[in-house]
């Protein structure tokens, strides 16, 4: 058999198992079309369309078996605290669950990549991740995020105990953040020997702490006139109650606020070493006789977070901050407004302008005055009716 035979024949042979193997590869997985069960690992299956990811299909079918993982994880509520803490956030069980599988998701680690696959338009992999890895490294994730709430929360147990209230409430809420992610656990812990569950902890402290808080208005009542800053300053004091006593409360944030009426103010203050905080009204828009500021606890600068989570505002939605308000007795701007109408050099009797002019500033919250040395404003108007030569029946108004 000559060479050239032999090689033809050798082509023809291989060419089956060549074409096999195409098969083979082109046939999809059966885990695309039936879903493994594993009972020792959570297992995560994720589709991408390349024609809609043409760049990143890889990470979008990862991010997508990643989210499949977590899905599979349980989330239960176990605090009837944290329970409560959802219901006046405002959110359904479901979207606090959303967020803790968000943020499993976000932490997943140990997981491997099994098997993918892909044609010309579609890409699908397989990822599985061990129960037990993920069991001994949540339990490692979980141990230190305890023991960073556990140091903020001691701190804020000593700046309690030295009276610094303000910055108690501070470290207690910055011991939320290192374990929101975990509030559907126990969370139990042990501080000077007694045994704890820090979430409930944290929350009761808080409560503790804002109940504690008296406000008072140094300034409750105030005059003031639209259009017009407001002399007096608006005089909050802060104090801690213990019984029928309260010491001042220093460096606390208090945010005013217009909840009747409007106007323009400045809305943020801290309270001195006496426990007096103090803003200034710098304008009042509303025409109301009767407005209302508000002062609150700022809740929001002791959280000290841009964005908190849902977690973290849910917290905030669901604690009662103390306040205070100051009653501002509003008067319009007073004008003396004077008139002085004529027809070709003739005054006019019965004038017109005076009476529409007062109506029209009337209309805007404007009051007047009988005298000029009492308003706070002083009008001027003269019209003169002439005969222009382009014009038959032209009239000059001047406002001085």
């Amino acid at each position: 058999m000559s060479a050239k035979l032999k090689s033809v024949l050798a082509a023809l042979i291989f060419v089956p198992f060549l074409l096999n193997g195409l098969i083979a590869q082109n046939k999809r997985p059966v885990w695309i079309e039936q879903r493994p069960v594993d009972n020792a690992y959570y297992i995560g299956i994720g589709y991408a369309s390349k024609t809609k990811h043409p760049t990143d299909y890889q990470k979008v079918a990862r991010d997508n078996a990643l989210s499949d993982i977590a899905s599979q994880i349980k989330v239960q509520i176990s605090s009837d605290i944290m329970q409560q803490v959802v219901e006046k956030a405002g959110m359904v069980a479901d979207e606090f669950k959303s967020f803790v599988r968000s943020s499993t998701k976000a932490e997943l680690e140990g997981y491997e990549l099994v098997d993918s696959y892909e044609t010309d338009k579609d890409y699908w992999v397989y990822y599985r991740l061990s129960k037990a890895k993920y069991k001994s490294l949540k339990k490692a994730k979980l141990n230190k995020a305890k023991a960073l709430s556990l140091d903020m929360f001691k701190k804020a147990q000593a700046a309690e105990n030295t009276g610094q209230i303000a910055k108690a409430l501070l470290f207690y809420f910055q011991s939320v953040p290192p374990i929101e992610k975990y509030v559907n656990e126990p969370l139990e812990a042990e501080i000077n020997g007694q045994h704890i569950y820090l979430f409930n902890e944290i929350y009761a402290s808080l409560q503790r702490l804002l109940s504690g808080l008296k406000l008072e208005s140094l300034t409750p009542e105030l005059k003031g006139k639209l259009g017009q800053p407001i002399a007096t300053p608006l005089k909050v004091r802060i104090n801690f109650m213990q019984g029928a006593a309260g010491r001042p409360v220093q460096n606390m944030p208090v945010r005013f606020s217009f909840t009747r009426g409007a106007g323009d103010l400045i809305k943020q203050a801290y309270s001195d070493a006496a426990g007096i905080a103090k803003t200034r009204v710098l304008r009042i828009s509303s025409a109301d006789n009767l407005q209302i500021v508000q002062a609150r606890i700022d809740l929001n600068k002791l959280v000290n977070q841009e964005n908190p989570s849902v977690v973290l505002k849910g917290i905030m939605n669901s604690l009662v901050a103390p306040t205070a308000r100051f009653l501002i007795h509003v008067t319009g701007l007073t004008a003396y407004v004077e008139t002085d109408e004529s027809i070709m050099g003739q005054k006019v009797v019965v004038r017109q302008l005076g009476p529409a002019l007062k109506k029209a500033l009337s209309d805007q919250g404007l009051t007047f005055s009988p005298s000029a040395a009492k308003a706070d404003y002083l009008i001027k108007v003269k019209l003169w009716r002439v005969v222009a030569p382009k014009c038959t029946d032209c009239i000059l108004l001047l406002l001085l």
